[in-house]
C-alpha cells in the first residue's frame, strides 16, 4: 500500500493540467503489479484464505464507512439547499450511463462471460463493494482483470474530465 501511495503521489503535467493517479489509483496499479509478481512467484507472500477474506471485508466495510462518514452531512446539506432537483439529477447520471454500458456491453461487445461483464461494469462505476459480492458470487478470480482496467480508465477519465465538467456548469 506505501508503494501504491508513493506512486499517487506523482504527477505529470500536461498542457498544463496535472495528471495523477491519486492515492486510489496508485494503489490500484501497486496490487496489479505484485498480484503480477505474486503468480509468478507463489511462494512469497502466502496467507490462508481466511486471512484473505477478513481483509477484503474490513477493508470494503472500512471504505463504506469512510465514504459514509464523509459525504453524509454535505448530503443532507446539499439535499436541503436544492431539494429533489438534485435527487432526480443523481439518479439520471447513476442510472443512464450504467444502462447505456450494460446495453454496449451486450449487444455490441457481446460479453459472453457474466462474471468478466459484471467486472468490467463494477469497475467502470468504480463500485467496490459491488465488486466484492461479484467476486463471491463468481467464487473464482476472474472478474479481476475487467474490473481492473475500467476501474483505472474511469479514475483517470474522472480525474481528467471532472475539472472540465465542473468548468462547464
Amino acid at each position: 500500500m506505501v508503494l501504491g501511495l508513493l506512486i499517487g503521489l506523482l504527477s505529470v503535467r500536461v498542457f498544463g493540467l496535472p495528471l495523477t493517479l491519486g492515492s486510489g489509483g496508485g494503489a490500484l496499479l501497486s496490487g496489479l503489479l505484485f498480484g503480477w509478481f505474486r503468480i509468478r512467484r507463489p511462494d512469497i507472500g502466502y496467507m490462508p484464505p481466511g486471512a484473505i477474506q477478513i481483509l477484503k471485508d474490513l477493508g470494503l466495510a472500512g471504505f463504506v464507512a469512510l465514504v459514509g462518514l464523509q459525504s453524509g452531512l454535505q448530503a443532507v446539506q446539499t439535499v436541503k439547499q436544492h431539494g429533489l432537483n438534485i435527487f432526480i439529477a443523481g439518479v439520471l447520471v447513476t442510472v443512464v450511463p450504467l444502462l447505456l454500458t450494460m446495453v454496449i456491453g451486450k449487444y455490441l461487445i457481446k460479453y459472453k462471460n457474466t462474471a468478466v461483464f459484471a467486472g468490467a461494469l463494477s469497475g467502470s462505476r468504480s463500485a467496490n463493494p459491488a465488486f466484492g459480492e461479484i467476486l463471491n458470487k463468481a467464487g473464482n478470480a476472474v472478474p479481476t482483470v475487467p474490473f481492473a482496467i475500467t476501474y483505472a480508465l474511469a479514475n483517470v477519465f474522472l480525474t481528467l474530465l471532472g475539472p472540465l465538467v465542473v468548468s462547464l456548469t
